[in-house]
C-alpha cells in the first residue's frame, strides 16, 4: 500500500510517495515536517540562504527534506540504503527537481573504522549544531 503526502514548503507544493513496506525511511517521520518548518524560518534562513548551497542528507528516507531544500536554490544528494533508492527517486521525478538533487545508496555498515569516526562525527555536529540553533 502507498499515500501521497502533499506538502506546501514556501511557495512550493511538494508531494512525497511514502510506502508501508516495514522499512523505517519509507513514510514522512513528523519530525521531517517540524525541521522543515525550523528551515522555512526567515528569520535563521533568510531568503535565497541555500541557494547554491550544495547540502548531503544522510538517511533521507523519502527524500522531502533534501526536496524541499532542491526547491529553496540547493544542489541535494540524498542518501540512503538501496531498499529506498527507488522511492526517493520516485520523489525527485514526481516535484520536477532531477537537475538539482539525486539519490545515491549510503550504508554504514561495512565502512572502515575511520569512516565509522567521520559519520559519528557528522551526527554529532548535525545535532550538536541544531540543538544550539533551536535554543
Amino acid at each position: 500500500m502507498s499515500l501521497i503526502r502533499k506538502l506546501k514548503s514556501k511557495n512550493n507544493k511538494i508531494n512525497i510517495h511514502q510506502s508501508f513496506d516495514g522499512e523505517l525511511g519509507s513514510t514522512v517521520w513528523d519530525c521531517a515536517l517540524v525541521l522543515l518548518k525550523y528551515l522555512e524560518n526567515k528569520d535563521d534562513f533568510p531568503t535565497d540562504f541555500f541557494k547554491g548551497k550544495r547540502v548531503i542528507e544522510l538517511g533521507a528516507g523519502t527524500g522531502v527534506i533534501g526536496i524541499a531544500l532542491a526547491f529553496m536554490g540547493a544542489e541535494v544528494i540524498l542518501t540512503d540504503r538501496k531498499p529506498l533508492l527507488e522511492l526517493m527517486n520516485k520523489n525527485i521525478e514526481e516535484n520536477c527537481v532531477t537537475k538539482s538533487c539525486k539519490a545515491i545508496e549510503y550504508n554504514c555498515i561495512g565502512f572502515t573504522h575511520l569512516e565509522n569516526k567521520l559519520h559519528i562525527f557528522l551526527i554529532r555536529l548535525f545535532l550538536s549544531s541544531f540543538a544550539v540553533a533551536l535554543f
